[in-house]
C-alpha cells in the first residue's frame, strides 16, 4: 500500500511535467487502477486469460469525455495518458496473480516469484526498448493499418478516445448503450439462474442433469471474449479446443500431463519467431 501511495503522487507531480494532462486528472487514474484490476483478477481466476486490454477501454472513452470539457486541445492525448495508467496497472496486477498462479501450482515460493517479477522488470526496461527500434528499423511503416505489424490496439484506443473527445456515449449508435444495459444485466442474472437451478437438481439427488447443466450451462465472460478478442485470435483458439477435447477423450493422461507445456510451447513459439523474422527482414 506504501509503494502504490508513493507511486501515485510520483505519478501526480512528474506526469503532467512530461504531458499535458492536470495532475488530479493523474490521481483518478490511479484511484481506478485497482478497481479494474480486481475485475481482471477475477476474469483471470475464469479463464487464465488476461483481458484488461479489452475492458480498459472504458477508461480511455470516461476520461476522454471529462477531458473534452477540461481540456479540448489536449483531449485525446489526457484520454489515451490516463487510460494507459490504469491500463497497466491493472495489467501487471492480472498477470503477476496468474503467475503466482504457476507457482501455487509447481509449489514455487511466492517470495521467489516476486523476485522472479522484479527481475523480469529490469530487463525489460533494457530489452524492449532494443526489440521496439529493432522492429522499426525492419518495418519503418510500423503501426500504421494493413501494414506487417499493425498496431491494433492503438487504432482502437485512438477510435476509442476520439469518441469520447466528440461527444462520449451520445457519439454512439442509436439503442447501442440500451443493448449494453441489458447485457450488462443477463451477465448477473445467468450465473444466478445457473445457481439456482444446480442447488435445485443437488437436493434432489439428480446428478446427471446437474452435471450436465454444470457443463453446457453458458457462461457471459467466455460468451463475450470472442466479441472482444477478434477472429484472428478466437478461431484458432476454438481449432485448439476442439483439438483438445479429441485428445482428451482419446488419451486422457497423456492429455492431463502434456495439453498445457504443448500450448505453451504454440504460443511462445510465434512470439519468439517474431525476432528472427525481423533479423532477415534487415538482411534483406
Amino acid at each position: 500500500v506504501g509503494l502504490y501511495v508513493l507511486v501515485t503522487f510520483i505519478g501526480a507531480i512528474g506526469l503532467p511535467l512530461l504531458y499535458p494532462v492536470k495532475w488530479y486528472m493523474i490521481l483518478i487514474a490511479f484511484l481506478l487502477t485497482p478497481i479494474f484490476a480486481i475485475i481482471g483478477n477475477y476474469i483471470a481466476g475464469l479463464t487464465d486469460w488476461n483481458l484488461v486490454s479489452n475492458f480498459a477501454k472504458l477508461a480511455v472513452l470516461i476520461f476522454g469525455v471529462w477531458a473534452s470539457y477540461d481540456d479540448p486541445e489536449n483531449a485525446v492525448v489526457i484520454a489515451l495518458m490516463t487510460c494507459g495508467i490504469v491500463y497497466c496497472g491493472a495489467s501487471n496486477s492480472t498477470d503477476i496473480i496468474g503467475d503466482l498462479m504457476t507457482g501455487f501450482l509447481t509449489r514455487t515460493s511466492p517470495k521467489a516469484m516476486i523476485i522472479a517479477q522484479l527481475v523480469g522488470f529490469a530487463f525489460g526496461c533494457v530489452c524492449l526498448p532494443v526489440v521496439f527500434f529493432l522492429f522499426a528499423n525492419a518495418a519503418p511503416d510500423m503501426g500504421f493499418p494493413r501494414t506487417t505489424y499493425p498496431n491494433t490496439y492503438g487504432t482502437i484506443y485512438g477510435a476509442m478516445a476520439r469518441l469520447g473527445v466528440q461527444g462520449g456515449f451520445d457519439a454512439l449508435p442509436k439503442h447501442a448503450l440500451t443493448g449494453t444495459y441489458i447485457i450488462f444485466v443477463l451477465s448477473f442474472l445467468m450465473p444466478a439462474a445457473k445457481l439456482a437451478v444446480l442447488n435445485h437438481l443437488e437436493k434432489r439427488e439428480m446428478t446427471k442433469a446437474h452435471d450436465a447443466v454444470s457443463f453446457w450451462w453458458p457462461a457471459p465472460m467466455a460468451m463475450g471474449i470472442p466479441f472482444i478478442a477478434g477472429t484472428d485470435w478466437v478461431v484458432p483458439t476454438g481449432i485448439g479446443l476442439i483439438i483438445k477435447l479429441i485428445w482428451k477423450r482419446r488419451n486422457f493422461q497423456n492429455h492431463e500431463d502434456f495439453h498445457q507445456v504443448i500450448a505453451a510451447a504454440l504460443l511462445v513459439g510465434v512470439g519468439v519467431w517474431s525476432i528472427p523474422a525481423v533479423l532477415i527482414s534487415l538482411a534483406e
